[in-house]
């Protein structure tokens, strides 16, 4: 499990064509000499063996970066076997050739959004994503991950988390759910759907609010460490495709859209919904199928945007029983 460092924003997007791009979006520098960035947010090492790999904050296949616009994005190949920075989806981006060896690739972001982009050798196996975001937005992201193969419980799927994410900016917080196969949303009515929770910290105060999901579901007998204040229920849902969020007692606050998008969910949260909080907050998720819980995230403590480090975040995993969870039996019904 590790916990990485303070980015501008929040994570990833889409998936493109073939080498070459489109020469509408960001521009594009290829150069055959190496080099890489020094841990800088939009460093990316194109591993020697199949992987994209953030230098800034270790996330890799998808490796995520979140940059301002006008920033560039450096890839840097550093291995023998072929590989291309191919943009997918939209937005999008100029796609790179298929470099051998030595070399690096940059692009500059020129609009906000989120870009996504695979290998052309190597396609879904070989992943990444720059979120970019306005300049002078004050926004801030950290991203959590979490080992692939470190489920629990039973049931026809058991989801597996890879990655949390959490970012802020002047009129939201946005959360996002990465897993290790593609997601089937509760929203079809499926019975395999993944469903999960989101504690949400707001005032980074352990002593205030309740235990939280995730406590009350987690069977290493460890806490987060978290006084939440408010939780993000991606279960149930509306006729208008909404989730909703809650007090730490239940009581709706607000309705939210999610989007999934492969592997990833994300939902965006209006800062007005979570009692115009300043964005920072500590916060872990919990996710699994209709029946059963199977993963939560981070192993240890909490995700801290904000307000803490790493350190402190892991320190606070043992915090005190608070009041109980408004969720005590999980989902479905």
């Amino acid at each position: 499990m590790r916990i990485r460092g303070a980015a501008l924003a929040a994570a990833a997007v889409a998936a493109l064509l073939a080498c070459g791009g489109n020469g509408d979006g960001p521009a594009a520098v290829e150069s055959g000499g190496g080099g890489g960035g020094g841990g800088r947010a939009g460093t990316v090492t194109v591993g020697s063996g199949i992987q994209f790999t953030s230098v800034h904050n270790g996330t890799m296949n998808p490796a995520v970066d979140t940059v301002a616009v006008g920033d560039t994005v450096t890839w840097t190949w550093t291995g023998p076997l072929p590989h291309s920075v191919r943009s997918v989806g939209t937005p999008s981006f100029a796609s790179s050739g298929t470099l051998t060896g030595r070399g690096t690739y940059s692009v500059v972001f020129t609009a906000p959004g989120t870009y996504r982009y695979d290998c052309v050798v190597h396609g879904a196996a070989m992943t990444g994503a720059v979120v970019v975001i306005g300049a002078g937005t004050q926004s801030a992201a950290e991203t959590v991950t979490d080992p692939v193969g470190d489920m629990f419980g039973s049931g026809p799927i058991t989801w597996d988390l890879t990655a949390f994410t959490a970012a802020r900016d002047s009129d939201a917080v946005t959360v996002g759910l990465e897993l290790s196969r593609d997601i089937v949303s509760p929203l079809g009515g499926d019975t395999t759907a993944m469903v999960g929770f989101v504690d949400l910290d707001v005032d980074q105060d352990a002593t205030t609010g309740g235990d939280g999901v995730v406590n009350e579901f987690r069977l290493d007998g460890g806490s987060s460490g978290l006084g939440v204040d408010y939780v993000l229920q991606l279960r149930h849902f509306d006729t208008d495709s909404t989730f909703v969020v809650t007090s730490w007692d239940g009581a709706v606050v607000g309705h939210v859209k999610p989007e999934f998008d492969g592997r990833r969910v994300t939902v965006r949260i209006p800062r007005a919904m979570l009692g115009d909080d300043d964005g920072f907050l500590n916060a872990a998720a919990i996710v699994g199928n209709v029946g059963h819980p199977t993963d939560f995230v981070p192993n240890a403590g909490h995700l801290t945007l904000g307000g803490g480090s790493a350190e402190t975040a892991v320190a606070r995993g043992g915090a005190a029983a608070r009041r109980p969870s408004v969720v005590r039996a999980w989902p479905a019904s």
